[in-house]
């Protein structure tokens, strides 16, 4: 039997994902505003979350307009695809926050395992968006998200441990690398679970059904990104009042 979520919760979800898609330019706007106390991991993550907006600006604009039957009458017999903009924000995200981390982390081993690494998460995104799930047939590039958002949430629990090692419990909080970590392990884990569970679903259970679970996840999944914001936020806030650490 379908089940159809509630009308509201459905507009709730939509009204929460538009939120989200222009939430993040607060954020940025307190980082630029406190851009002489960057560190580098902070700023690697400006230009990485920049990149992003952008994309995602593009990626909702040709979204809209293909819903257009005249715009979608110029490309048959699909419209123009956004899927390459997916895979582009899936890499930035991901990649990007290694980048971060890469820098924020101060461990020799840990930075010569991200080098060898790296390159590893570039051939699998690279199979994943031309081969194995290819963004000319409108597939997500499943391996390449999951392999680097797990990385990703790999290195936020490492960083917990650096800082604890480094700093009294008092002063974690006066950290704004602790804030945004928090944030990322908040949104890559919420991304993950939520991608994996609407994947599983769309495969496993009646169209409608399914199509039901995406918007329901999909809900969950724009709210905790809302939540990440503000994290993130709080964070920039905490750039010139921390006590200093030494990042290299």
């Amino acid at each position: 039997m379908d089940y159809t979520l509630p009308i509201w919760l459905r507009e709730t979800g939509v009204i929460i994902y538009w939120i989200c898609q222009v939430a993040l330019l607060y954020p940025l706007w307190v980082a630029w505003r406190r851009r002489d106390y960057w560190t580098l991991p902070v700023q690697i993550l400006f230009w990485v979350l920049v990149a992003l907006e952008v994309n995602c600006f593009f990626l909702d604009l040709f979204n809209l307009l293909d819903n257009s039957a005249e715009f979608r009458a110029r490309f048959p017999p699909y419209g123009i695809s956004t899927w390459p903009f997916v895979h582009v924000q899936i890499n930035l995200w991901g990649l990007g926050y290694i980048a971060m981390f890469y820098y924020a982390l101060q461990s020799p081993k840990i930075r010569q395992v991200l080098r060898i690494w790296v390159p590893v998460l570039l051939i699998i995104s690279l199979l994943d968006s031309f081969y194995l799930h290819p963004f000319v047939d409108f597939k997500a590039d499943q391996y390449a998200q999951t392999s680097q958002f797990i990385t990703v949430i790999v290195l936020c629990v490492l960083y917990f441990e650096q800082l604890l090692q480094q700093l009294r419990i008092s002063q974690v909080e006066r950290d704004p690398l602790f804030w945004i970590a928090t944030a990322s392990i908040l949104y890559f884990t919420s991304s993950l679970v939520m991608g994996s569970l609407t994947n599983k679903m769309l495969a496993d259970t009646h169209y409608t059904n399914g199509r039901n679970f995406q918007a329901l996840f999909g809900l969950i999944s724009s709210s905790a990104c809302l939540l990440s914001y503000v994290l993130l936020t709080i964070g920039f806030y905490q750039l010139g009042r921390e006590q200093k650490l030494v990042l290299q």
